[in-house]
């Protein structure tokens, strides 16, 4: 999966050209399709649509197969397509040529234009929305950083791998003895500091995850205010959120042991108990709007929203998701004109208001038609 920072965003919105073409296409990360190079036939028919599809603008053949070149030369990739996730952006000039694998599903779709097309890739800016993933039991330990559309697993200093990592058992003379980090056995030793004596496998456990939970916060924690999602069996969990010191532990927690479970299951897992979470920013932001609806500042004409984007007006912007809108908008005039099939010139005034909402410190929320205030394409809260 390929990431997507709002300044690469920006920069790919800065980008005018005579010709600037945008493609979107699925892919699958594994099964049939891969196995039988689906997404690189579908890849490779897409090509050959850009091309006619220049061609018929007026473009020359041979300017047409220097500006795919790079594209066709990804064909030759093998590697390349059997490493895919759930979507494929390209953005290419003449001088310029990016792809991105995506990790969300995205339907196929081709735009050139003397812009790039920027609207299904702007969810992934919302990255800075966070949450933490303990994965524990005795034998293991992972810690996660997640979001609504990847997860990876943190190297955190001095995080115990398991608890052999903390408490060491041995049988001498009849006497079961603690020794820590592999010193010699004795009565009496420390583990990373705790104390000696431990009476029972309870308190060895206690003790393992009270420097599990120290090492985590001196290391990560301290300074966070994200959720921290646990997943593990039952006693654990309910142990180590019993010792944490950390504020911010989910109520829920994922049931079972995940020492040899795939990353990405555990993505799909801790995805789906924290949508609430995840949620919480888009349906503030609706509330606000809902409130200031009727002489506040909601506003859900579209000529004034378009006007007001390119203008820094836009604090929130709600866009229906897979939503085109051309036309073309005069500044100098405040003139929105809106065409129901694309004309010559026309722009996707949906994608340009994204754009300047983006340049302008907005924010974007992207809805599905269900989630749209009265199904319309885009509506705003105003800054004034």
């Amino acid at each position: 999966m390929d990431t997507i920072s709002r300044e690469q965003f920006l920069g790919l919105a800065n980008v005018k050209s005579d010709r600037c073409i945008t493609i979107y296409m699925p892919t699958h990360r594994s099964g049939f399709e891969v196995n039988e190079k689906q997404d690189r036939l579908l890849y490779k028919n897409i090509l050959k649509n850009v091309e006619k599809q220049v061609l018929d603008s007026g473009g020359d053949k041979a300017d047409i197969q220097q500006l795919l070149k790079p594209s066709y030369e990804l064909l030759d990739d093998k590697e390349f397509w059997y490493k895919l996730d759930y979507g494929l952006a390209l953005f290419i000039t003449a001088d310029s040529f990016l792809v991105k694998k995506l990790p969300i599903s995205i339907k196929e779709e081709v735009y050139v234009n003397n812009t790039f097309y920027l609207t299904p890739i702007f969810p992934l800016l919302n990255n800075d929305i966070h949450f933490y993933v303990l994965a524990i039991s005795k034998n293991a330990t992972a810690f996660y950083r997640g979001t609504a559309f990847s997860i990876e697993e943190l190297s955190i200093e001095g995080l115990p791998r398991g608890m052999d990592d903390v408490i060491h058992f041995e049988e001498k003379s009849g006497q079961r003895l603690f020794r820590a980090g592999g010193s010699p056995a004795t009565g009496i030793g420390s583990a990373h500091g705790h104390d000696a004596g431990l009476a029972d496998e309870e308190e060895y456990v206690a003790a393992y995850l009270k420097e599990v939970d120290q090492t985590l916060w001196k290391e990560k924690l301290g300074n966070e205010k994200a959720p921290l999602l646990l997943a593990g069996v039952a006693y654990m969990a309910a142990k180590y959120r019993q010792i944490s010191r950390y504020g911010n532990i989910v109520p829920e927690y994922l049931a079972g042991n995940y020492e040899r479970v795939d990353t990405h299951i555990i993505f799909e897992k801790s995805r789906n108990m924290m949508i609430p979470f995840l949620q919480k920013p888009v349906r503030s932001a609706l509330a606000n709007y809902y409130n200031n609806l009727g002489g506040g500042t909601s506003c859900d004409d579209f000529s004034k929203v378009i006007t007001a984007s390119f203008f820094g007006q836009v604090e929130n912007l709600f866009v229906k998701e897979r939503s085109h809108a051309w036309g073309k908008f005069d500044k100098d005039r405040n003139q929105v004109t809106l065409h129901t099939e694309k004309e010559y010139g026309d722009e996707c005034l949906v994608n340009q208001a994204i754009i300047h909402t983006i340049q302008n410190g907005g924010n974007i929320y992207v809805l599905s038609e269900e989630e749209m205030p009265d199904a319309k394409l885009l509506v705003a809260s105003l800054r004034y």
